[in-house]
């Protein structure tokens, strides 16, 4: 049989280490028995009417593996608190951050709000009188400045904060279509007649426009039908005035705006020449005469021919 001596040194140190400790845990463990045997019973161990000092022994880390899942417990218990704390601090200031970008766009939109008007200004629909369109350059100048006016004094009238509106104008017409009608009706040089008004009209204001669609009357229709679709999504948007007589597609659009006030925009039917049957149906409640922008019947129309030479550009230019 082998003594100590005859052992390997680590595998002596390492069996020594092992020794020890097994003593020093038995020695703990009578430590413990000889003080539980001394101290007086505790409900807990009276409950389980335990003498033999094992049993207190085992009693004793019973409950203390009970101690220790309680423990654990709370301490989850705990973790889960603090979770939902964070969570609701992360939550309320996501919410401050929402409420902060909000209040920032609103105050974007209120500062760059604007009022849309479209008008139709083929032959068959809104022409402006012939003062205006027959004076060239100038007719259109003077044209534009009649129209903001106009648009001007009836913005008080809306709901909407009217003050701090920017009147945007579009005019679209197919001007091949109104340069054909005007040499039809006796005008003279038709085509620099419309070029020159043309020219005035948008030079009036950056915010005013005469756009020559092309295609004949269904493609005017096509961009209003466009340009009000997309200026209904707008915030900014607060109103919309549109000028057409034979548009139902348009006008019904309009309707639909003034029924849904939610939107938050105003719909205005503005009229010159007669309406539509189906039109003057829709019972738009707002409506604008224009009878001092534009002609009170549809050129093509008129029976008086307008044998008139129009005025070409401004003075100086050919």
């Amino acid at each position: 049989m082998s003594s100590e001596k005859d052992l390997d040194p680590s595998a002596l140190k390492a069996f020594q280490a092992r020794r020890d400790g097994l003593r020093h845990r038995d020695e703990g463990k009578d430590v413990l028995i000889n003080v539980l045997l001394q101290l007086p019973r505790t409900e807990l161990l009276a409950s389980t009417d335990v003498h033999d000092p094992q049993d207190l022994l085992a009693a004793l880390e019973n409950a203390t593996s009970t101690g220790r899942i309680l423990s654990n417990k709370l301490r989850r218990e705990e973790e889960l608190r603090r979770s939902e704390e964070d969570h609701r601090a992360s939550l309320l200031k996501q919410k401050r951050a929402a409420q902060d970008k909000f209040d920032a766009l609103k105050k974007q939109t209120e500062r760059n709000t604007y009022a849309l008007v479209l008008i139709n200004g083929d032959p068959d629909e809104f022409v402006f009188r012939d003062e205006f369109l027959l004076g060239g350059y100038e007719g259109g100048k003077k044209a534009a400045a009649e129209l903001g006016v106009r648009i001007s004094e009836y913005l008080p009238r809306l709901t909407v904060p009217s003050a701090e509106l920017t009147i945007m104008v579009h005019v679209i017409a197919d001007i091949v279509g109104l340069i054909h009608t005007l040499q039809k009706v006796g005008v003279t040089d038709p085509v620099q007649v419309v070029i020159w008004f043309v020219h005035g009209f948008n030079r009036r204001s950056p915010m005013m426009s005469f756009t020559n669609a092309g295609g004949g009357p269904d493609q005017v229709q096509s961009h209003i039908a466009e340009l009000l679709r997309f200026h209904s999504r707008q915030m900014q948007c607060r109103a919309i005035m549109l000028g057409c007589c034979h548009n139902v597609s348009g006008a019904r659009a309009l309707t639909t705006l003034e029924k849904n006030r939610s939107l938050g925009k105003e719909a205005v039917l503005l009229e010159g020449p007669p309406l539509d049957g189906a039109i003057g149906d829709l019972g738009l409640s707002r409506r604008l005469r224009l009878d001092s922008v534009f002609r009170c019947e549809t050129l093509d129309s008129s029976a008086k021919k307008l044998a008139v030479k129009g005025t070409d550009g401004p003075a100086g230019k050919r």
